[in-house]
């Protein structure tokens, strides 16, 4: 029952895709992503595909949160400017979860 409502739920506030053609384009997904990686797009897809249920990991994820925002503000703009600049870089990274997995299964296959 549960995992068919939040089916139902998906589909209905499109989350993940839109109703109209299928596509990511208008979805919450796609409107709420502004990663730098590809690793940080499917990281996040994963979050809001399988949301926490349990308080106590709820209140934990909330603190490490609020501990990292915290500790941005006493960054000063030099290091906030450094830190932007280091991030971009991740930008051109490959994609080596995608590769590794690839080059696994083509082992697998070959083995067969």
């Amino acid at each position: 029952m549960e995992k068919t409502f939040l089916t139902n739920v998906f589909q209905q506030l499109e989350i993940l895709k839109n109703n109209s053609d299928g596509s990511k384009n208008g979805s919450l997904l796609q409107i709420m992503n502004r990663t730098l990686t590809i690793f940080g797009s499917r990281l996040l897809r994963h979050w809001v595909s399988h949301p926490l249920w349990d308080q106590t990991m709820i209140s934990a994820c909330l603190h490490a949160v609020s501990e990292i925002a915290e500790s941005m503000k006493s960054c000063s703009k030099y290091w906030s400017f450094i830190c932007f600049v280091e991030l971009n870089h991740f930008k051109n990274v490959p994609d080596l979860e995608f590769s590794f997995q690839q080059d696994s299964e083509s082992k697998l296959i070959k083995r067969l």
